[in-house]
């Protein structure tokens, strides 16, 4: 299997003419799909799709992997660019986020047309050989930096924007881990965040499954 992954939109950008922002936005390319990851702050992406000769027309599925809007800034544009694509992404994309007393969350939420929307909560394969993780635990409290960062839920409190609730019980060796197909035993693409490769170790790939590539994208909120 072969997968193809472009930048459209990072911090830093050298040559081709193309420019840079305070985002992320990734196009992969499987054998069967076309997929969008992140959109980045604004519609960069975008101009740098084209310019990268890129038809985003063409996507398949676009995957969010939080609500930031450094991450989700671009999503009205590609909606209207793309008229066919499903949004793949957790409910809680859409609460108010915060840094601080400032607003970093999704915008222009409540003009979304849902029926666009596929909600996950559990690891799903989403196209032959991409997995979403839509939480992780955390192993170890040093690998957060979100300190300052905090969610306003439906009824008006407010909780830290980590990426998940911390588990206070011990893990019970007894369960099962969590256990990735194998199905196609070759390549596969996890998006994940990467200063938590190590919880990685909650999920048991069988066969001789091999991780390809680790997409950054916080993939709970």
């Amino acid at each position: 299997m072969n997968y193809k992954i472009t930048t459209l939109v990072e911090n830093c950008v050298y040559g081709r003419k193309l420019q840079a922002e305070h985002g992320l936005s990734l196009y992969i390319e499987t054998p069967e799909n076309r997929l969008l990851f992140d959109t980045g702050a604004s519609d960069l992406f975008i101009r740098n799709a084209r310019l990268l000769n890129i038809d985003l027309q063409k996507v398949d599925y676009l995957v969010l992997s939080h609500g930031h809007s450094d991450h989700t800034g671009g999503l009205r544009h590609f909606l209207e660019l793309n008229a066919e694509a499903t949004v793949v992404c957790k409910r809680e994309v859409f609460f108010p986020k915060f840094k601080d007393e400032r607003e970093n969350g999704m915008k222009y939420t409540r003009s979304l047309d849902l029926s666009r929307f596929r909600f996950i909560d559990e690891l799903t394969e989403l196209v032959p050989g991409v997995f979403l993780f839509p939480s992780v635990d955390i192993i170890d409290p040093k690998d957060t930096h979100f300190e300052r960062f905090w969610i306003q839920k439906e009824d008006g409190s407010r909780v830290p924007d980590t990426i998940v609730k911390r588990k206070q019980k011990k893990r019970d060796s007894s369960k099962k881990k969590r256990m990735a197909p194998q199905n196609h035993p070759l390549k596969l693409v996890y998006l994940v965040f990467p200063i938590l490769i190590r919880t990685l170790n909650g999920v048991n790939f069988r066969g001789n499954t091999e991780v390809y590539v680790l997409i950054h994208g916080r993939v709970a909120f």
